[in-house]
C-alpha cells in the first residue's frame, strides 16, 4: 500500500540486468518473475522498468517477463499487462504450468513465448508409465500452440534422460546447474576465457 514493494521489485530487476550485462551473448535470456500484485502497476512501474533496460542497453526481446500460471485469472488487467510487456518488446514466459488447475484455454490466450512445466509433472513421469507416456504429448501441443515448452525439476539423471525424451528444447534443474551468486559465474566465465577482464 505504502509502494514498498514497487520499490523492492525495481531494485531486484535492476540487480538482476546488472548481472545478466557480463554473461550476455546475443541469444541469451534473462528470465525476471513478476509479482501478480503489480500488474496494476504496469503502466508507471513497467514504464521505468522499460527505461532501465533501455538505459544499460539490453535488448527488450532478450527479457522474458514470468507469470506463474496458477496466478493468472482471465482479466481485463491480465489482458492490459500483456499488451504492455509485448509493446515494450519484452517475450511472455508462464511457469509452472500443469501444477493446479491449469488451463490450456487460458495459455492459448496469454499466447506466451515460453511455457515451463511444473516439475510435478517431470517427478510423476519417473514414477508412472501413464505420465510418462503423457509429458511428450504436452510437449507437443504447447509447441502447436506456438510456445516453447521448459521442463523444470531435472534434478538427476533419470529425470534429465526423461525431459530429453520428451521434446522440450529447454531444460532446468540442479542436475544441470545449481543457482550461484553473479560473482561466482563471472569467475567461472573468466576461467574459461583466460586473459578476459570482468565485464569484458
Amino acid at each position: 500500500k505504502t509502494g514498498g514493494l514497487v520499490i523492492f521489485d525495481r531494485i531486484c530487476r535492476t540487480l538482476h540486468l546488472l548481472n545478466f550485462l557480463p554473461f550476455s551473448s546475443g541469444r541469451d535470456l534473462l528470465f525476471i518473475n513478476v509479482h501478480p500484485a503489480l500488474l496494476s502497476r504496469v503502466d508507471t512501474h513497467g514504464k521505468v522498468f522499460e527505461g532501465i533496460v533501455q538505459s544499460l542497453s539490453v535488448p527488450p526481446g532478450r527479457v522474458v517477463i514470468e507469470l506463474e500460471e496458477s496466478d493468472q485469472e482471465d482479466s481485463p488487467l491480465l489482458d492490459k499487462a500483456l499488451r504492455n510487456f509485448r509493446q515494450s518488446g519484452f517475450k511472455i514466459a508462464v511457469s509452472d504450468f500443469g501444477k493446479e488447475r491449469s488451463d490450456f484455454k487460458r495459455l492459448w490466450r496469454i499466447s506466451p513465448d515460453f511455457v515451463k512445466l511444473d516439475n510435478s509433472l517431470l517427478h510423476a513421469a519417473v514414477k508412472d508409465d501413464k505420465a510418462r507416456r503423457s509429458l511428450p504429448t504436452l510437449v507437443e501441443l504447447i509447441h502447436q500452440s506456438g510456445s516453447v515448452a521448459i521442463v523444470q525439476g531435472v534434478d538427476t539423471p533419470e529425470q534429465l534422460a526423461l525431459a530429453e525424451q520428451s521434446g522440450a528444447r529447454f531444460r532446468q534443474g540442479f542436475c544441470l546447474s545449481r543457482p550461484n551468486s553473479a560473482a561466482y559465474w563471472l569467475k567461472q566465465k573468466n576461467a574459461w576465457h583466460p586473459g578476459q577482464q570482468a565485464g569484458g
